[in-house]
């Protein structure tokens, strides 16, 4: 049992999961483009998101441990390394367009550790930035990966999409940042800090509400495709009103970030869809 706890605990910190959720929403939305999901591509993602979240996580506290590095964040760092190596071969078989693409998303996840900005300013001294950075960087792997490497142009009903992972995962933050309110510091002005819990949690609400009600302005009606936005809507909103500062270990860890996964799985388990569209 202290062996699984043990590799379940590593499946989350070592960005695992989080890693799963952002190729299940790139998956969906490569099913709702109609585009075939390419197997390097998602493996790319993949460990992409490894690398990045990894990064971001991790990167300061190893240099403040320098080379005593605790035996859990040293296994952290060597697998993030395996990622990121296998990331650099997998690279050789997308096309440049779609390389650059990554390449403009990870500008602004490195620039949220590194100083890039006037001033040696990261985008994390940035109050309330976070968040907005964070949904950006999701939709943008989900939605425009895909579209520039099949070299489309984005119809409306691609921004719409774009438009809908961006409100859901900015609703899927916030709790989060509830989460942390014990560990932020006053200067990152997260939603929580700045509107209270309770305010976080309607504007979650109101957002993923939102992203759902977008699904009507669509010019082609897919029932699946409702019954997905229906499914994310209805998870995160019950996801959202459990948030509280002292909450369970894994509700937001594990479950919210989850959600993801979950509404992949309705499309090709419940509404039946083939795995690949070609």
């Amino acid at each position: 049992m202290s062996a699984l706890r043990t590799f379940f605990d590593f499946y989350l910190k070592s960005s695992i999961h989080v890693a799963v959720a952002v190729c299940s929403f790139q998956w969906a939305a490569c099913r709702f483009l109609e585009l075939a999901p390419r197997v390097e591509l998602l493996v790319f993602t993949f460990l992409a998101a490894i690398s990045g979240y990894n990064f971001v996580k991790y990167a300061e506290r190893a240099r403040w441990y320098h080379k005593s590095l605790p035996r859990e964040l040293r296994n952290i760092q060597l697998f993030s390394l395996g990622c990121f190596i296998a990331l650099l071969g997998c690279g050789f078989l997308l096309p440049v367009n779609t390389l650059a693409g990554f390449g403009l998303l990870s500008l602004l996840t490195l620039a949220y550790v590194i100083p890039m900005l006037p001033q040696a300013k990261t985008l994390r001294t940035l109050a309330g930035i976070k968040i907005f950075v964070v949904a950006l960087v999701w939709a943008g792997t989900a939605v425009a990966i895909p579209l520039w490497d099949a070299q489309l142009l984005p119809t409306t009903d691609a921004w719409l999409l774009f438009a809908q992972i961006f409100l859901t995962v900015f609703a899927l933050t916030i709790p989060f940042e509830i989460r942390d309110l014990q560990f932020d510091g006053d200067q990152l002005r997260t939603l929580p800090q700045i509107f209270g819990v309770a305010k976080s949690r309607y504007l979650g609400i109101f957002a993923v509400l939102i992203a759902a009600i977008l699904e009507g302005f669509k010019d082609e009606f897919l029932l699946y495709s409702n019954g997905y936005w229906l499914l994310l809507t209805v998870l995160t909103v019950l996801g959202l009103i459990r948030s509280k500062k002292e909450q369970p270990p894994y509700l937001a860890a594990f479950w919210i970030e989850a959600i993801p996964f979950v509404g992949l799985i309705y499309l090709y388990v419940v509404a039946g869809l083939p795995l690949f569209v070609g």
